[in-house]
């Protein structure tokens, strides 16, 4: 059985847990072949789980701008030194957000960071006043994480909701293919099912880090949309990551209404691929090899 923590084991504390596993059966398992195959089922079997079942973590840490230097071209864009620090928090691929008076871009980290540790990094934004430049840490909770995904007709579709459960936020797209753009529709709804009209948003897409997708000040007049990616470079997962401004009309931005400055996040993920049901599968037969040579053992040295 595969169980997800929400503590990191070091490695070396896991391939202890093995050994002494082994040491503790070694006098049922006199034979050498025997040991071996348990130590490598057991380093298998879990290292399959630390594959198909994802480890979560809290998100409270601090984020901060350290440096910003002008561009030496173009006057609008600067240089955004940051330095991340996740205190007492485990944090899984953390997501930070820096934001100006002219856009506001999230950058996923490519690694965890452990407690009391620090990572620094460098972006450009783009401001007509340095003075509002500011970063955050994204936060994952379950109001803005994609509700449930299903796939139907080899278009895989995902729901998120905002904060108070007022907008609901549907994204219906392809399936990630390396060497193609991938197109997926945005409908804005009530928790009714009714189109919501006039949301105005901004849209993120990243894979494997990289930006494959990047939309500022949208505006969905009918509360649908129809977007397209660049070209993917792999199959791996693509993360949209829809930051919603309000509901109104553009230009009476004191008027809009709705959730605003709340993030809502998507993770596009094809379906299982055939390395990943190889790994299942031969771990399943696997243990069931190893569970019929302990009864085995156990037949035979009752009878002696």
């Amino acid at each position: 059985m595969c169980i997800a923590y929400r503590i990191h084991v070091n490695n070396s504390l896991i391939f202890f847990a093995i050994w002494h596993v082994m040491k503790n059966t070694s006098k049922k398992l006199q034979n050498t072949s025997d040991r071996i195959l348990r130590f490598f089922v057991i380093t298998f079997a879990m290292l399959a789980c630390s594959t198909l079942v994802g480890l979560s973590s809290a998100y409270a840490a601090d984020v901060q701008v350290t440096k910003i230097h002008p561009m030496p071209v173009e006057d609008d864009k600067v240089s955004v030194a940051f330095t991340l620090c996740s205190n007492d928090e485990y944090l899984e691929m953390p997501r930070i957000t820096v934001s100006s008076d002219l856009q506001t871009k999230i950058l996923s980290l490519k690694h965890d960071l452990k407690p009391g540790t620090c990572i620094g990094g460098t972006t450009i934004a783009e401001t007509y006043d340095v003075s509002t430049i500011n970063t955050s840490i994204v936060p994952q909770t379950d109001s803005n994480l994609y509700k449930q995904e299903t796939i139907v007709d080899q278009k895989i579709v995902s729901q998120g909701m905002s904060n108070d459960g007022y907008l609901v936020v549907k994204l219906i797209s392809e399936q990630p293919r390396e060497g193609i753009s991938m197109k997926f529709n945005l409908e804005f709804q009530d928790v009714a099912g009714n189109i919501v009209e006039k949301i105005n948003y901004d849209i993120t897409a990243l894979q494997d880090n990289h930006v494959v997708l990047n939309l500022q000040n949208m505006h969905s007049s009918y509360g649908t949309s129809i977007l397209t990616t660049d070209e993917l470079t792999s199959d791996s997962p693509v993360e949209v990551n829809i930051m919603l401004h309000g509901i109104g009309v553009p230009g009476h931005e004191d008027q809009w209404t709705g959730p605003k400055g709340e993030i809502i996040m998507f993770h596009v993920v094809p379906e299982f691929g055939a390395i990943v049901m190889l790994v299942l599968t031969v771990s399943v037969l696997s243990i069931i090899l190893i569970s019929s040579k302990f009864n085995t053992l156990r037949i035979s040295n009752i009878q002696s």
